[in-house]
């Protein structure tokens, strides 16, 4: 007689319900248990023998789950190393492609900048870069200089016009477009501006202040003789330092002058060249 527990086994080994339990497995194999089942069934269960097995292999034991997960790692790690490695190729050769790309732009900004920077020094306005020549008169009393600027010869004409009494808008032929009327006062305080300068004084060479000067300038039998050599001297200074536009608007200021800031602002960059080359017309 078949009991209650083996119909209800026998109705699940038929429905292929927990057929991957050792019990079922017996049941269904016909070296084993299979007093529940008839022929008939025996029959269709071992020539379902295969195929049932297939559907519901038999649990792995432990010492075959731990070779089914080392080999498992060892397909599954090779496969991860290389994608790891692929990645860390792409990445590295991104990196440096970002780095070069970077650099490359850098050293492209800093190169215009500097040849910007190197065009601009010249001029802020190119096309007057170099001021049209001028005829500068000083008037200082009754004693007259008169300088004319040539800025296309780089090059500078002094005329010592004392005893010219009347003159309009040429002396010599040179144009006199600038007036600049002032005391011995600003004649020192060009002097002291140029941190003084060398005077000859009884087989002695000073380093005078204008304070200085204009004492020795008194003590002279000949003052008007004595001015030029001054004159020629504060030329000769400004040759070897230059004029800064600090130092015109010092004479503007202390002066009834026509001249103007704008009219003289590009005559530093020349002044020096120009008193370096002075030709003296008398």
């Amino acid at each position: 007689k078949i009991t209650q527990n083996l119909l209800c086994l026998r109705s699940k080994i038929l429905k292929r319900e927990d057929f991957c339990s050792d019990k079922a497995q017996n049941a269904v194999n016909p070296d084993g248990l299979t007093s529940i089942l008839t022929k008939r069934e025996r029959k269709s269960a071992f020539s379902k023998r295969s195929s049932d097995y297939s559907l519901y292999p038999k649990r792995l034991s432990k010492d075959n789950r731990l070779i089914f997960l080392k080999w498992g790692i060892l397909l599954f790690g090779d496969k991860m190393k290389k994608k790891l490695n692929s990645i860390f190729k792409v990445t590295a050769v991104s990196l440096i492609a970002g780095v070069m790309f970077f650099a490359v732009g850098y050293s492209y900004l800093t190169v215009t900048q500097k040849e910007d920077v190197t065009d601009n020094s010249v001029s802020s306005v190119p096309y007057y870069s170099v001021p049209e020549n001028a005829g500068v008169m000083f008037e200082t009393g009754s004693r007259k200089t008169f300088i004319y600027l040539d800025f296309e010869e780089e090059t500078a004409s002094v005329i010592f016009a004392d005893d010219l009494k009347n003159y309009n808008s040429e002396i010599y032929g040179y144009c006199v477009d600038y007036r600049i009327k002032t005391d011995d006062e600003l004649l020192a305080g060009i002097i002291d501006i140029l941190g003084g300068i060398d005077i000859e004084f009884e087989n002695e060479i000073l380093n005078c202040t204008g304070i200085q000067v204009l004492e020795l300038i008194k003590s002279q039998n000949d003052a008007s003789a004595f001015r030029r050599i001054v004159t020629e001297k504060i030329i000769e200074s400004i040759g070897e330092k230059g004029m800064t536009g600090e130092d015109f608007l010092y004479i503007i200021e202390n002066s009834k002058t026509n001249l103007t800031l704008p009219d003289c602002y590009f005559w530093t960059e020349h002044i020096a060249n120009l008193c370096k080359r002075v030709r003296y017309v008398n």
